[in-house]
């Protein structure tokens, strides 16, 4: 049996719902260049103070480590950023690297893939042959905006059904009352 009370609070539920949706779509929009930069900024604080190095196990470096792999990049801005990091700083003076090995070209995308040629890739970073030294920021970016298209078709479809959800529901209700009439 169809509970009246029921259908109102689910249409109720529903609308607050569908505004929250507007509300952070209409925000995210608004302040898409502000989240740009926080996301710049907090890439570029963990690089440089939380990186541990390319075997370490803690979230920070294995996600850096993660994300320069697959999006083939290295740094937020390039691989010049990592010379200023604490990891590359607190490197012994002979055994000085200025990026990890995850900036280096792989065979193939995978994370227990070494390198093509890590020798080179640290003896010519500027080399796209084996060192990946656009940064990840903009890569990241760029994939985003690829993808844009697709999470706004999905945000639409999710609207149109809870626009579907909340006319049943007005529908519903309508018709219980006619019954009662």
């Amino acid at each position: 049996k169809e509970s009246k009370c029921m259908l109102i609070l689910f249409f109720i539920l529903l609308l607050l719902i569908f505004a929250a949706e507007i509300v952070a779509a209409v925000l995210a929009f608004i302040f898409r260049a502000r989240t740009e930069q926080v996301l710049s900024d907090v890439m570029n604080k963990t690089l440089q103070n939380d990186y541990a190095g390319p075997k370490a196990q803690d979230p920070t470096s294995a996600a850096w480590n993660y994300v320069q792999i697959i999006f083939g990049c290295c740094g937020t801005t390039g691989y010049e950023d990592w010379k200023t990091s604490n990891w590359v700083q607190n490197q012994g003076q002979g055994t000085r690297i200025n990026f990890p090995n995850s900036c280096c070209v792989r065979e193939k995308l995978s994370l227990d893939n070494m390198p093509k040629n890590e020798t080179a890739c640290y003896a010519n970073p500027s080399d796209p042959m084996y060192m990946n030294s656009k940064g990840c920021f903009d890569k990241m970016k760029a994939e985003f905006q690829q993808k844009i298209l697709i999470i706004a078709i999905v945000g639409i479809a999710i609207a149109a059904v809870m626009i579907l959800g909340m006319v049943f529901s007005i529908c519903m209700v309508r018709n219980m009352e006619e019954k009662e009439v």
